[in-house]
């Protein structure tokens, strides 16, 4: 039998349907129209806490249920590649579920603070909870950086706002929309009168707040209806293309290789299948101009060897590109400065070195790539010698492929708008993202991965061709379509022509990734303005001595 002081640690009953719908509207489930009642039950659980501090714990057994729904393939990474064993994975897990959407617990005390200030949902409190929302879950450190406006990835009408604000904006319109329907819901029962007349009534006295939820409702879809007719015609009159091959080998486990053939076996076994499905593909129609290996597809360092069978995997991929007399674009390891760094190179005939481009990755992933803090405590670096020490490379860069400049980015960093949008700025006509997800297992994070990475080809208003290990690699046109696509864990050739057109101008070109930081501006100058009106109020009402 529970106590008193078990049963206050127990979420409110609304928290468990609130962190399901969540889930089950983003891949690999894909009901995005279940973030709406997602946010219902989520709003009406703090509706009925008499506190933030019983709103936060429910917030954290939210975020808790959703680690186990949607993240497990955390612990699937932890076991694999950490060496742990699966009940200390489990543990993993659940640390891990205290920050993974760390927006629902952290929102809380600001949620009750805004409710004092503003006790109707509508009017100023319909608008500024929303905004408060966006700006914590969009500004919080997050493993994948997600907010509830990436549910909407395979909407068309739907994700095309994302040109003018990112994802965040997204995910004001999902909260200002499910605030709407809960307050109305919640008032209507709340005056006990019949269905229609009750709804009639609170309609009457809110009328601003509904004029405003319909205006911004239509011009969120309108806006989704003009510009994917807008994007296709202008994807349509593209004066130029390339023809571009991605070579998925579904090779992601180089250490159980590396077990049955040794450290240079496996390494010769992995090129040998990357050249082989290479020579596949240059017998395909249209020929491609280029080919693309995804990340780390290179089993060790290029350019730097340290031994002779090193120096003779160099010359194969120079005799490679040589022979047959096409570009090659692929992942692997780089070394300067006695630091390795996580690459992406670009061979092209006749493989002079100085046909070679480079790019190092910028954004490491935590504790995959680099131990947090190490920078500052050299003992974490010895706790932990299976996390990589990996170095950074400098950030956004152009490269030229057959004349046209494309911007590379590697895995962790499709995530970031803020990290893509400068490359395109300077004039980068195609996204090139390599990707290694096979750490991860074949649920949940694949699928995940890759419809956060739409958004980029979006809020850029450029093509991006995705190319993975063990899937799933694409071509996403410039409205966020996905043309073609690949199966997971299945070697497959991914033989695309993509357009590239004249730049088209948008509003996260112009500003950057500028919703977040707006939303958390407007709702700190409308809390300073309302403690100055009413100290101000307070004032006129002190009696005259």
């Amino acid at each position: 039998m529970l106590t008193a002081k078990m049963k206050s640690w127990l979420p409110d009953w609304r928290i468990v349907p609130a962190a399901v719908c969540y889930c089950f509207a983003f891949p690999p489930y894909d009901f995005p129209f279940l973030i709406f009642p997602a946010f219902g039950f989520w709003f009406a659980s703090l509706h009925r806490r008499k506190n933030w501090k019983e709103a936060a714990l429910d917030g954290l057994w939210m975020s808790q249920i959703i680690a186990w729904i949607s993240f497990t393939w955390v612990a699937y990474a932890v076991r694999q590649f950490g060496g742990l064993p699966m009940p200390l994975a489990y543990v993993v897990l659940v640390l891990f579920g205290l920050v993974c959407q760390p927006q629902f617990w952290l929102f809380t005390p600001l949620w009750f603070f805004l409710r004092k200030q503003f006790p109707r949902y509508a009017g100023a409190a319909g608008f500024l909870i929303p905004l408060a929302y966006a700006a914590f879950d969009y500004g919080l450190p997050k493993l994948f950086a997600d907010t509830a406006g990436h549910a909407y990835y395979a909407r068309p009408w739907l994700r095309q706002a994302a040109d003018l604000g990112g994802a965040a904006l997204l995910t004001f319109f999902t909260v200002a929309l499910s605030l709407f329907f809960w307050g109305a819901l919640e008032d209507s029962i709340a005056s006990k009168a019949p269905a229609q007349r009750a709804v009639l009534s609170w309609g009457r006295s809110n009328r601003v707040w509904v004029g405003w939820i319909v205006v911004m409702s239509a011009g969120w879809v309108g806006y989704g209806i003009w510009r994917v007719e807008d994007i296709r015609n202008k994807m349509d009159s593209a004066a130029d293309h390339l023809q571009l091959a991605v070579i998925q080998a579904n090779i992601g486990d180089f250490d159980k290789i590396a077990s049955e053939r040794g450290i240079g076996g496996a390494a010769n076994e992995i090129l040998r299948q990357y050249f082989e499905l290479s020579d596949e593909a240059m017998t395909l129609s249209p020929r491609p101009d280029a080919l693309i290996w995804p990340e780390t597809a290179y089993p060790s360092t290029f350019r730097t060897p340290s031994t002779s069978s090193e120096t003779k995997r160099d010359e194969q991929m120079a005799e490679f590109v040589r022979t047959r007399n096409v570009s090659l674009l692929f992942g692997g390891y780089d070394h300067q400065g006695g630091k390795d760094f996580n690459a992406f190179f670009f061979l092209a005939p006749p493989a002079a070195p100085s046909d070679l481009q480079t790019y190092q990755k910028n954004l490491l992933l935590w504790f995959g790539e680099y131990m947090p803090l190490s920078e500052y405590f050299d003992w974490l670096k010895r706790q932990f010698p299976q996390v990589g020490n990996f170095g950074r490379g400098r950030g956004p860069s152009v490269l030229t492929v057959r004349g046209v400049p494309v911007s590379p980015i590697i895995c962790y960093e499709a995530l970031f708008a803020s990290y893509t949008l400068p490359a395109v700025i300077e004039g980068s006509r195609l996204i090139i993202n390599v990707t290694n997800d096979s750490w991860f297992g074949p649920w949940g994070e694949p699928q995940l991965h890759f419809a956060l990475t739409v958004f980029r080809g979006i809020e850029a208003r450029v093509p991006q061709l995705r190319a993975t290990n063990t899937g799933i690699s694409a071509l996403i046109l410039t409205d966020g379509s996905v043309e073609q696509q690949t199966a997971l864990f299945k070697p497959e050739i991914l033989n695309v022509r993509i357009p590239i057109h004249e730049p088209i101008p948008t509003l996260m070109k112009r500003w950057g990734d500028w919703f977040a930081p707006f939303a958390a501006l407007v709702v700190a100058l409308s809390l300073m303005g309302s403690f100055v009106w009413r100290g101000s109020v307070r004032r006129r009402k002190l009696p005259k001595l």
